[in-house]
């Protein structure tokens, strides 16, 4: 086929949904994928796999895009063997490959594909480009200090979450104990490495758990996104509470005790983000009230 778009009939397909690679080191072998270079998503790659993934406005869409310039069943990336095919489905605002519009189109490596605002790469399979993407994405949506994700990342991932009115969900909010405390007493760096410890904590008990997303938001403050109801997400919380009371957190060869206070929320339906993480941050707060080291929900 040659570069021109095709004017066959399309069909309508329904979504592979698919998890962003958003953590761990590249891999060597790299896979087929996208990579967003303009948008909210902006650094984000998305892998793709043997199949079909829908693009669309709509959350069940396999990539969806919160965008009124977006339809709801946009378009869809094909993927037989090692070829990747890109097919419009009558989008009001079009599909444009190297600012060209297509109905449909065999990608070739580095194509830009215009989908919106949404400017998305793709990379074909081999192409080394795919490791710099990868490690530029860390940097935007991760931690420094602590290696897990960041506020921004965080806040796009819970707006993600709560609009697909499908997905269970439960919000986890959690800080050290008397942190300031630790500060005056042993220094900033000893500071800085029990907020290291405590996130290694956190992801031994949260990589149990698919889907879970890990990210500090702020100071001594951590967030868990849960796709879990809430008594499940709470005993995950305590798993949490446990593993932080029982390790030795260590600096320059001393000990340092540690707790933490954990609140705890389900998405109650036709609730916001913000409203989800104002009841967590409340629960949050009365654990410090009760006393701390422990959990509220």
């Amino acid at each position: 086929m040659n570069r021109q778009a095709s004017r066959s009939a399309l069909t309508r397909t329904r979504a592979v949904k698919t998890q962003p690679d958003s953590s761990g080191p590249p891999s060597k072998a790299h896979h087929a994928c996208l990579v967003f270079l303009a948008g909210e998503r902006i650094g984000q790659r998305v892998e793709l796999r043997e199949g079909e993934l829908s693009v669309g406005r709509s959350p069940e869409s396999g990539i969806a895009l919160a965008s009124d310039l977006v339809s709801r069943n946009h378009a869809t990336f094909i993927m037989r063997g090692n070829r990747v095919t890109l097919r419009d489905h009558r989008s009001t605002n079009g599909t444009y490959v190297n600012d060209h519009p297509i109905s449909e189109i065999h990608l070739d490596d580095g194509d830009r594909i215009s989908i919106g605002e949404f400017v998305i790469k793709y990379l074909g399979p081999g192409n080394a480009e795919a490791g710099y993407h990868d490690a530029v994405f860390r940097l935007m949506t991760h931690d420094g200090l602590t290696d897990v994700f960041n506020k921004r990342y965080f806040e796009e991932q819970l707006a993600v979450a709560v609009g697909d009115e499908k997905q269970v969900l439960s919000v986890i909010l959690f800080d050290a104990d008397h942190f300031k405390r630790i500060n005056d007493s042993w220094g900033h760096p000893a500071g800085d490495a029990v907020l290291r410890q405590l996130a290694d904590c956190a992801k031994e008990a949260t990589q149990r758990i698919e889907g879970c997303q890990l990210a500090r938001i702020g100071g001594e403050e951590f967030a868990v996104l849960v796709p879990l109801p809430q008594q499940p997400a709470v005993a995950l919380a305590e798993d949490i509470r446990q593993r932080v009371g029982a390790r030795p957190f260590d600096f320059d060869g001393r000990q340092i005790e540690v707790t933490v206070s954990l609140g705890v929320a389900a998405r109650a339906p036709g609730e916001s983000p913000t409203q989800l993480y104002q009841r967590a941050d409340e629960q949050l707060y009365r654990a410090k009230q009760g006393g701390r080291d422990r959990v509220c929900a």
